[in-house]
């Protein structure tokens, strides 16, 4: 890192903020948002038992997603948690693309 970034790094550090790390106990009426992206790359696959090899015909999968978790407290100790997934799936060889792309089932649960 170069001097002037490695200074601002240090200095915003050293700024006391107050921050959570997970929502815990919701209070009653507030709503707590947070996104996740996974992503994988890959041109070899699992044979049936379990050895990795190539894809046929110079395959290469690309998948990527994307899981928003909504979190909203209904009553003290009582939480609602909605899960909406996205995602973005491609399968290209020498002999085809097959893309898909879009939402998925929504999930939701009580806490």
């Amino acid at each position: 890192m170069r001097l002037p970034t490695s200074l601002a790094l240090a200095g915003l550090l050293a700024l006391p903020v107050t921050t959570a790390a997970q929502w815990t106990q919701g209070a009653t009426g507030k709503l707590w948002v947070k996104s996740v992206m996974f992503a994988q790359k890959t041109n070899e696959r699992f044979t049936a038992i379990g050895k990795r090899e190539p894809y046929f015909t110079n395959g290469e999968a690309d998948s990527k997603a994307v899981f928003t978790d909504f979190i909203l407290g209904l009553h003290p100790n009582v939480d609602l948690w909605v899960q909406v997934p996205y995602f973005d799936l491609t399968f290209r060889d020498d002999v085809q693309t097959l893309t898909k792309t879009g939402g998925d089932d929504v999930r939701a649960w009580l806490r």
